[in-house]
């Protein structure tokens, strides 16, 4: 009998801890996004869709050296106010993000995707791994 006395009591105190702890109550729930690496095919595939920004993070001599993807952004990494810069683009969009190898985009994409952009693509190998792909002809 005494047994089931803390049996119960055990089972109404587990029952009451799990309640909410008002009426009308709302719970808050952060989302963390993930920034995707994608190859070359299926970030073409992205570029072609609506309501994305394609961003070119290297510098403008990399870029004057070997160009870049038709209708990119161009902000350096490297420069100091490369955040507030990307800040500013529209976070309804999904940004499209690459630079020479996949190193820089790659640290660059996880800083933004928590920054409330729809989404954040990383091209797996750069712009490299694109022109192989997509040799200029």
């Amino acid at each position: 009998m005494k047994n089931l006395f803390y049996l119960l009591l055990l089972c109404t105190l587990l029952a009451s801890a799990c309640q909410s702890s008002g009426v009308g109550e709302q719970k808050t729930q952060r989302v963390s996004k993930a920034a995707i690496d994608v190859g070359p095919k299926a970030f073409a595939a992205r570029i072609a869709a609506p309501n994305t920004i394609l961003l070119d993070i290297r510098t403008a001599e990399e870029v004057s050296e070997v160009g870049a993807i038709e209708g990119s952004k161009l902000i350096d990494y490297y420069q100091d106010d490369f955040m507030q810069k990307v800040e500013k683009l529209d976070h309804s969009k999904e940004l499209l993000i690459y630079c020479a190898s996949g190193g820089r985009s790659g640290n660059a994409s996880k800083k933004l995707a928590d920054k409330g952009f729809a989404a954040v693509v990383n091209l797996e190998g750069g712009y490299g791994a694109w022109s192989r792909e997509f040799p200029k002809k």
